[in-house]
Parts: C-alpha cells; structure tokens; sequence
C-alpha cells in the first residue's frame, strides 16, 4: 500500500492538544452525535427544515471564524 501522507506524531499531538483547547465543549465527539441528528431530521418535528449545513464539530468552527474576525 502507497503511502501519500507522512505523519509526524509530534506534530499530530500539537495539532490535537491545539483542536482540543478550541473546541467551547472540550468533548471529541462521537458518532452517535451525527446519527442524532439523522434521526431528528427523519422527524415530524424537522418537517419545516430544508437546505441547511450542520456541523458538528464542538464548536471549533465558531471558534476559529471568530478568532480570524476580531
């Protein structure tokens, strides 16, 4: 198997303790966050929701939008 990335831990350890400190909910994750929300837009109570985007990605994205635009 090609190899197309190599990954040095010392920096994936960086990365991950850097994501970590952004994230507002300190939590990871997990995958039965999406399937949450699969489940609630497979609802009545999601009828009126069309063409929107969620993220679940414990607030990283908010985070790092409003560092960018202080």
């Amino acid at each position: 198997m090609k190899q197309f990335f190599k990954i040095n831990l010392v920096e994936l350890k960086k990365f991950k303790k850097y994501a970590h400190e952004l994230m507002l909910g300190k939590n990871l994750g997990e995958p039965q966050y999406v399937s949450n929300l699969c489940v609630f837009l497979s609802t009545d109570c999601a009828k009126i929701i069309s063409g929107s985007n969620f993220v679940i990605d414990g607030g990283v994205t908010n985070v790092i939008w409003f560092k960018k635009n202080l």
